[in-house]
């Protein structure tokens, strides 16, 4: 197992464990969830290497009106296991080509050894 993938699966770990469905494969995403991006890592000869994750919070598709409703308390859920420095509204495209999924994506750092 790759440094990247074992980032990411330590992610979706603590996700599940709390009860949060999550998965870093778009074709495994069953909203409400999260889908949990390949980390971005820095190096730095002098304080290590650090992660940063982003994670985007799905909830389906079900109109505008509804979107905020579904969403705060999913992305709440998610914050209170790994703090965002960033929010941001997107659209996650499906894959079978319906309507893509309201969402949040969160920029998250993870703690890298």
């Amino acid at each position: 197992m790759s440094y990247t993938s074992e980032i990411v699966q330590t992610v979706i770990t603590a996700l599940s464990a709390a009860g949060i469905r999550a998965t870093d494969d778009q074709r495994n995403l069953n909203p409400p969830a999260v889908l949990v991006m390949a980390p971005t890592i820095r190096h730095n000869r002098l304080a290590g290497a650090t992660a940063t994750v982003d994670l985007i919070c799905v909830v389906g598709a079900t109109g505008r009106a509804d979107e905020s409703r579904l969403l705060d308390p999913l992305v709440a859920a998610v914050r209170a296991i790994w703090p965002a420095t960033y929010e941001f509204p997107v659209n996650q495209p499906t894959l079978a080509g319906g309507d893509p999924l309201p969402g949040r994506r969160l920029t998250c750092p993870v703690r890298v050894f």
